[in-house]
């Protein structure tokens, strides 16, 4: 695929701890009132393997959720649930064989919904926080599968042999939106969860890295080789038409709306080197934020380790998104 699925670590346990890293905001941008607007998701390696942080916009703190007892113990790819209490990610080793967990956004309540060691990536609270979609490889084919959010019920969704990355829910809960293919072409798509079919919604000739619904359900963001690299695109669903955000010799990836749909987080080599796709190195991924009225990109995160795959929790209102 466009980004390079890099697995460094070996699965021996995790300890849940909450310790504040030190990292700088220099963004001012008034947000909802809400704490969970504030909020953004992400895996850094800090202490020499991804670990699960959140970082929160106004102040600049970053918690950390997830350490390790053991060398090389990992945490990847968090998503929020719709309520902003609970966060899934998945652990994997050097082996590709891992779980898929969910932990408390206070740190606490690890828990392993997964038994079968497997290779897991991307997953993706349902809109009404019962089930989380993901990625699992088998026998060489990557298909999308829905769990509970207690870890029970797990089964296969989608067409049986083809290719599914990168899962995000329609805001309705009826769709997913994926990217699909094979490395000759990578394709964004929506999933039917009535009827299992895929409709495509790019043509081969840009290739897709991820997409994500937008709040109000009219776009998709995506990232989306051109030229050897990885630039930020929206999708408008009803008119098909593409609007290219970012032109960038660097890599611009994994965009995630923001509650209001103005703006969105991403992770970028942008002020760090000029790496394209498949060769980047992931010491320089920092987040930036992306104003989409104005086209201003402000950077979130400045250290020296990569933090990558942003997710940015949704205001709440009685367990409703806003």
């Amino acid at each position: 695929m466009a980004q390079t699925r890099i697995v460094r670590a070996t699965f021996l346990s995790l300890l849940i701890a909450v310790a504040n890293t030190t990292c700088t905001v220099n963004r001012q941008n008034q947000f909802t009132s809400h704490v969970c607007a504030t909020r953004v998701v992400f895996d850094s390696e800090e202490d020499g393997a991804p670990q699960v942080h959140i970082l929160d916009i106004h102040s600049g703190d970053v918690t950390k959720l997830t350490t390790y007892q053991a060398l090389w113990a990992a945490g990847r790819f968090p998503d929020f649930a719709p309520d902003g209490q609970y966060i899934a990610f998945v652990a994997e080793d050097e082996k590709q064989t891992g779980h898929l967990f969910t932990i408390g956004a206070n740190g606490e309540g690890l828990k392993q919904l997964t038994i079968d060691e497997a290779t897991y990536e991307s997953p993706a609270w349902s809109p009404d926080g019962e089930w989380i979609a993901f990625e699992m490889e088998q026998q060489g084919v990557w298909g999308l599968y829905l769990i509970r959010a207690d870890g029970s019920d797990l089964h296969r969704i989608g067409p049986s042999g083809v290719n599914l990355y990168h899962p995000s829910w329609s805001p309705d809960q009826r769709n997913i939106a994926v990217v699909t293919g094979s490395e000759e072409a990578w394709i964004a798509g929506i999933l039917d969860l009535s009827s299992g079919v895929v409709e495509q919604l790019t043509k081969p000739g840009l290739d897709i890295g991820s997409v994500k619904w937008s709040p109000d359900g009219s776009k998709l963001a995506l990232d989306a080789v051109t030229d050897s690299n990885l630039d930020l695109y929206l999708l408008d669903l009803e008119t098909r038409t593409l609007q290219r955000l970012t032109k960038n010799t660097a890599i611009d990836a994994r965009p995630d709306w923001s509650p209001d749909g103005t703006q969105l987080v991403f992770h970028s080599t942008r002020d760090q080197g000029s790496s394209s796709a498949g060769q980047e190195r992931w010491d320089e991924f920092e987040l930036y934020i992306y104003d989409l009225e104005s086209g201003d990109i402000e950077r979130l995160t400045h250290n020296s380790w990569f933090d990558a795959h942003p997710d940015w929790c949704g205001p709440q209102v009685n367990g409703k998104t806003e």
